[in-house]
């Protein structure tokens, strides 16, 4: 929490030559899903034995989907799109021989 937290505050204080102003509200949505995934989370875990807990898990896995529903639009997906691609390029180098 504490390291998205900073990320976001850090985006916010750029200086203004820096900023990618047509990525950053995607950027800065991206990052409060996150917090909000952890911060649910860590909710969860600290009243996990009160009646609040199915209420709280609820909510967790839904902050969990829309994080997942968002990210594909986001640039952070470049992960698993890279991972794809090393995949496929192995794959065409153990056909060619």
């Amino acid at each position: 929490m504490v390291g998205t937290a900073g990320l976001l505050a850090a985006k916010w204080r750029r200086r203004p030559e820096l900023r990618d102003d047509a990525r950053f509200s995607m950027d800065a949505a991206f990052l409060a899903m996150l917090f909000l995934t952890a911060a649910t989370g860590m909710a969860l875990l600290v009243l996990r034995t009160t009646p609040a807990m199915g209420v709280l898990l609820a909510l967790h896995l839904g902050v969990v989907f829309a994080l997942f529903v968002t990210m594909p639009y986001g640039k952070f997906v470049h992960g698993l799109y890279r991972f794809a691609a090393l995949v496929r390029y192995a794959g065409e180098l153990r056909r060619i021989g």
